[in-house]
């Protein structure tokens, strides 16, 4: 095409190429050559024109795009300079924060006063800014105009000019606060009681680590303070566990009034509650915040439109500045507590020994839940003397415990030990199935059996006396169940509902320790019992005290008016078995019949002895010897 287009330039001369200069072969060529470049040149910057418009129109896109994917994956979009100087932000983000996001033009991201982030953080978004790099769901909270937080994941990525060079960063921010307030609320309840809003055991050892080892810097001695709901077993089985956790609710609340503001209180188990105080306290503030938290709890709680007094027991633990363990800190608060209780202490400090104590007192219940298991106890009977016949009509069954390296362990502590610890059910049930089985080679004697109030709560208690007797052979009649004045008082309706069924099925029911408990008078109205027995404590006092004595003829006067049997726990000695044949008892019970025996001489006793008095002139029972303090041969 080049060729002929030569050859048609030089060989044509038109008419009026007349004295234009000659055209030379070279010079044409050159001319050609100089249109077609020219040519070229025109159709590629075309091309060119076309190509950047192209591109433009794709970059358009693709910045609408980025757009519409950013609006739909995140709350509000951002775009900055290349120092991150905000040039531009969305509406969404006034939307999520409450602000006119114009304010905020200008501002750095990530120096920006009122967005909270960590150091690391804003420091990691400036590195990536100087690399010209990504940054990827930064969390960073966002304080609002009306003092409330946001919380939101921030992202941005750099964009460049079509030379390379980097024009800005461009991102968004997803709200994420109801996600932060869930994750909150979950840690929270990790941390918290549902019940009454306290920190929980866990919050208490986090705080507890805390600041026993801040105290071991400074050489502080912290105070930690537990304490439980005395009878708190009593509220929920006679009002219900709903009135339970009311009375839970207001315990808190008290406790927490009597706090000073760096204290803190947090409810350890069912009825138990601690109290940190962090910092050294002297002992006349302790003193004052002990009496302070008695005095409150001491005050009456509203259960079911009734006043009810429950009272608390407190155990104090003073930390020593190099204690670092927080379990041995919580259970010498504890161990105090139980101590206390043990011994009828309100409030007890730890002191040193009371854990060989509680190492002690763990073992013997180890100990007693294998003797229960194996047959390592024994029952002895102490006889009961009727007054009007002069004959022995009875015994009541004793729980005794030799220990193999403690020797005789009283029924004053493994008795309540085995209440505290849940094996009095165990204990009792044996106790019953033993004396069963002993009282049918006594020819007719009654046997009476000591209930606990845990025993009578049981669902199961009507079905476990009726199947055991049942299994012993031994007539129901022959039975004396004896209770004490706790079982109705934890729950009066169930528990004359459950009483009433054991008399239907033939039992005799005492009430023992009468005049120790709350209300006696009125069970004796809602109850036929069988029997009366007056605590040990009037019997001991009669011969001395005239108000003891008064007390103790009122008691058979009342019991008589009622058509009970009236019987004298704990006689001694000739004087007081003498008032009590003037103030009519009918039968007594103590030393004076004799020490608690076994069971084979029981009925050797019985025999010989009731075979005695049924001669006229052996029937003067109450004159022993000068040598003896039992009168019964």
């Amino acid at each position: 095409m080049i060729v002929p287009l030569l050859v048609l330039l030089t060989s044509a001369s038109p008419a009026w190429a007349v004295d234009q200069p000659v055209v030379t072969p070279i010079t044409s060529i050159a001319a050609a050559i100089a249109l077609i470049t020219t040519m070229i040149a025109i159709g590629y910057s075309l091309h060119v024109r076309r190509h950047i418009r192209g591109i433009r129109k794709q970059t358009q896109a693709a910045e609408e795009l980025f757009t519409d994917l950013a609006k739909a994956a995140t709350d509000w979009i951002w775009e900055s300079d290349s120092s991150l100087h905000l040039t531009s932000i969305s509406e969404g983000f006034g939307r999520c924060t409450g602000y006119d996001q114009g304010i905020f033009i200008g501002e750095v991201l990530n120096e920006c006063a009122s967005i909270g982030m960590d150091e690391e953080l804003r420091r990691s978004i400036a590195i990536a800014v100087a690399s010209q790099r990504s940054f990827r769901e930064v969390n960073c909270r966002f304080d609002g105009p009306e003092g409330e937080t946001h919380y939101f994941k921030i992202s941005g990525r750099p964009f460049f000019d079509a030379d390379g060079r980097i024009k800005g960063y461009r991102g968004g921010g997803v709200d994420i606060s109801d996600l932060v307030a869930a994750k909150d609320r979950v840690r929270f309840l990790d941390r918290h009681d549902p019940l009454t809003g306290l920190p929980n055991r866990m919050a208490l050892r986090e705080e507890l680590d805390r600041v026993l080892k801040h105290a071991h810097v400074t050489k502080t001695e912290p105070v930690l303070i537990a304490i439980d709901i005395a009878r708190f077993g009593t509220i929920n089985d006679a009002f219900g566990a709903a009135a339970g956790d009311h009375v839970l609710r207001q315990f808190a609340e008290r406790l927490h009034v009597c706090l000073l503001p760096d204290d803190m209180l947090f409810r350890q188990g069912n009825d138990e509650f601690l109290v940190l105080r962090p910092t050294p306290s002297k002992f006349e503030m302790l003193e004052e915040l002990l009496e302070k938290i008695a005095s409150t709890l001491g005050e009456a709680f509203e259960v079911e439109d009734q006043r009810v007094r429950i009272g608390s027991h407190v155990g104090v633990y003073v930390v020593d500045p190099d204690e670092r363990e927080v379990e041995i800190c919580i259970r010498r608060a504890q161990i105090a507590l139980r101590h206390g209780k043990s011994v009828g202490e309100r409030t007890t400090v730890y002191s040193e020994g009371m854990d060989v104590e509680a190492e002690i007192s763990r073992r013997l219940e180890e100990d007693l839940r294998i003797s229960i298991r194996s047959d390592g106890l024994v029952l002895n009977y102490q006889p009961q003397l009727s007054l009007k016949e002069g004959r022995i009509v009875g015994a009541e069954a004793l729980v005794r415990w030799h220990h193999r390296d403690h020797g005789f362990v009283s029924p004053a502590r493994f008795i309540p030990l085995a209440e505290r610890t849940g094996l009095i059910t165990d204990l009792s049930r044996w106790a019953l199935r033993q004396a069963c089985h002993d009282a049918l080679q006594w020819n007719g004697l009654h046997v009476a059996v000591n209930l606990s109030p845990i025993d009578v709560r049981h669902d199961d208690f009507i079905d476990w006396i009726g199947e055991t007797v049942g299994q012993s052979g031994m007539p129901p009649a022959r039975i004396e169940l004896e209770i004490t004045e706790s079982v109705l008082i934890e729950d009066t309706e169930t528990g004359l509902d459950k009483l009433r069924a054991l008399k239907a099925m033939g039992f005799r029911i005492a009430l023992d320790d009468f005049g120790t408990g709350y209300a006696g008078m009125g069970y004796l109205q809602m109850f036929p019992f069988d029997k009366l027995k007056i605590d040990q404590s009037f019997i001991k006092r009669m011969t001395r005290s005239k108000h003891a004595m008064a007390i103790v003829r009122s008691v058979i006067k009342l019991g008589h008016e009622l058509d009970l049997v009236v019987c004298a726990e704990g006689v001694e000695h000739e004087e007081q078995l003498q008032a009590l044949l003037v103030g009519g008892a009918d039968v007594i019970q103590g030393y004076y019949t004799g020490l608690p025996m076994a069971a084979s001489r029981v009925r050797a006793l019985a025999e010989k002895h009731n075979r005695e008095v049924v001669e006229p002139k052996k029937r003067s029972i109450m004159k022993p010897s000068a040598k003896r303090t039992v009168p019964i041969p």
